[in-house]
């Protein structure tokens, strides 16, 4: 039988993913700083957080060594509503954050519906997409991503990868949903006048599907 907890956290997952080149430690400790004193984000947290039930207690701030990959739980704010979160950290082979939120957390009614069928709610789908828009934003102008793309199952894109696959790069025009700076557009051969332009210089692709 399955738990309030398995029900809130059933699902695929909604996502920002910040892809990034190689970043000292300092960087590490500074992008991670900025994202959880976010107004947006609360955490990190020493478990899961699940909707109407006693919010778990703040755990300090994980800083990944090389080679680390690991997450931390929090909630993203939704007006007077909350959500959680898990936040995965990757400084391996690639480097990347990515903020998953599962579609359990969207549900109009987690606890009556089928949990094979569950009805989501699209304004707290919208809502928790413009939060990601902007906490890319503010991560931006600490430690500058390469790429960051926002929707289902987005996983961290690789931009080193999409120079050589051109099929993962047709597949990312054809999403869009993605901020990135001129560099990387450069390096992927995208005329930059085809996507809006941004004040701090990043580009914004919205989503085509």
């Amino acid at each position: 039988m399955k738990t309030i907890d398995d029900i809130y956290w059933a699902g695929i997952n909604f996502e920002l993913s910040m892809s990034y080149g190689t970043l000292r430690d300092y960087q590490w400790k500074r992008l991670l700083d900025t994202l959880w004193s976010s107004v947006l984000l609360e955490g990190p947290l020493t478990k899961r957080f699940v909707p109407n039930q006693p919010a778990p207690t703040i755990a300090e701030i994980r800083y990944p060594a090389p080679t680390d990959t690991y997450s931390q739980h929090g909630v993203l704010k939704l007006g007077d509503s909350k959500i959680g979160v898990d936040v995965l950290v990757t400084r391996s082979l690639f480097e990347c954050i990515s903020i998953s939120v599962p579609t359990g957390m969207f549900a109009i009614d987690p606890l009556g519906d089928n949990p094979e069928v569950l009805r989501t709610d699209e304004i707290k789908i919208t809502a928790a997409y413009e939060q990601y828009k902007a906490i890319a934003l503010q991560c931006y102008e600490v430690v500058p991503f390469e790429l960051a793309s926002i929707g289902w199952n987005r996983e961290c894109q690789i931009v080193t990868e999409l120079e050589v696959d051109q099929d993962k790069r047709q597949q990312l025009f054809h999403i869009g949903n993605f901020f990135a700076p001129l560099n990387t557009l450069k390096r992927l051969n995208v005329e930059p006048s085809t996507l809006q332009k941004l004040d701090n210089g990043l580009y914004w692709m919205p989503p085509k599907s």
